[in-house]
């Protein structure tokens, strides 16, 4: 399931006919899962966006590949939290993990960024470049499927 769009939670919320302006900081802290819309407390709200989140991650993503140890998934999407938008190399990331102690090769790392994108926690979006070679670099941007998930994990 993918979170509600901005419009759509205006009408989820029966808040069609008022400045959306008013609740766009609502929408950008909690986002979009109408399991998260639907609550009134702000704790509650942040208890229920953390659970899907873990839920995606160590079931959904966890749990289809068989990965038991998870460290290295949670910490790489917590990367991916944390520099959403930006240009991710899988080089920079494995040296990251190594210098912290973990044994982990590119290609398991590269594994990882397809579960996550698989499973709909993040998009890619390939880095574009008109000489080819650059594109082929594997370089690409990650977004979060909803903004709430950044701020219930970091």
């Amino acid at each position: 399931m993918l979170p509600l769009t901005f419009k759509e939670f205006l009408h989820f919320k029966k808040l069609e006919n008022t400045d959306p302006a008013r609740h766009l900081s609502e929408y950008l802290e909690y986002g979009g899962f109408p399991s998260v819309v639907l609550q009134t407390n702000s704790q509650l709200k942040r208890d229920v966006l953390s659970g899907t989140y873990n839920s995606i991650l160590l079931r959904v993503v966890a749990g289809r590949a068989t990965i038991k140890n998870t460290e290295v998934l949670e910490r790489i999407a917590l990367y991916l939290l944390s520099n959403t938008g930006q240009l991710i190399s899988i080089n920079k990331i494995a040296n990251i993990l190594r210098s912290s102690g973990l044994k982990v090769s590119n290609n398991t790392i590269e594994n990882y960024l397809e579960l996550l994108h698989n499973a709909f926690l993040f998009y890619k979006v390939p880095r574009f470049d008109i000489r080819e070679k650059e594109y082929l670099r594997g370089q690409g941007k990650y977004y979060v499927v909803d903004l709430g998930f950044i701020r219930s994990q970091l």
